[in-house]
């Protein structure tokens, strides 16, 4: 395995998110890289999330990633909010979201600093697939 995997959770979903995060690496074709994933699995209410993907080291060349996931969601919500942090998680491994000097660029084009967060290109690619990985996932669960 080229990647390390940490899952804190205290919800009941540990299992599940190992499997998860397996198939999507391979799905992906994502073994070719070597990083390290941190799940963390709490409340986020005061945040208001049900989920988030932060780059831990650089965001140059990243390779090591926390992912937070609200422990409140019902299975499958849990599950595509989870695909869709791995999204992130792959946006930023394969280079498809890039960040320098606080610029975020996407596939090497800038992207406006004032885009709302829901036109964000890395997001609506991450919805727009959620689901359906979900589904993919769950058909071989």
């Amino acid at each position: 395995m080229s990647y390390s995997l940490s899952i804190t959770d205290h919800s009941g979903y540990k299992r599940i998110t190992r499997s998860a995060v397996e198939w999507f690496v391979t799905e992906h074709k994502l073994g070719r890289y070597k990083f390290d994933i941190d799940i963390v699995v709490r409340g986020l209410l005061r945040e208001g999330l049900h989920g988030a993907c932060s780059v831990t080291d650089s965001t140059y060349r990243p390779r090591e990633f926390l992912i937070e996931l609200h422990s409140g969601l019902e299975r499958e919500d849990y599950i595509s909010t989870l695909m869709h942090e791995l999204l992130h998680l792959k946006q930023w491994l394969v280079s498809d979201r890039k960040e320098r000097r606080g610029k975020n660029y996407w596939h090497g084009k800038l992207i406006d600093p004032d885009t709302a967060y829901e036109d964000e290109p890395w997001e609506q690619e991450a919805f727009s697939n959620e689901v359906q990985l979900r589904q993919q996932f769950l058909t071989q669960y």
